[in-house]
């Protein structure tokens, strides 16, 4: 049987920076669903790609390697 709370709490201790990028016009997951799962997680950082539907990485590929890249080199002064 799932357990939400116990999954939430795992995902509260993991020390690792998380990149949620979601796109602006995806009816799934949506912006606000991206937000509720980044909040899980203690160093989430949420991206939503503007004029982006649910391949972001197709509808503005620049944008979305600049968005990765940013994260990826974010993330690595950190560790």
């Amino acid at each position: 049987m799932p357990d939400p709370a116990g999954l939430h709490a795992r995902l509260a201790g993991l020390p690792a920076p998380v990149l949620i990028l979601a796109g602006e016009r995806d009816l799934w997951p949506t912006a606000a669903s991206a937000a509720r799962a980044a909040a899980l997680f203690p160093e989430a950082r949420l991206m939503v790609q503007a004029d982006a539907g649910h391949y972001p990485w197709l509808d503005d590929p620049p944008a979305f390697a600049s968005a990765v890249a940013g994260f990826l080199a974010d993330a690595g002064t950190r560790f």
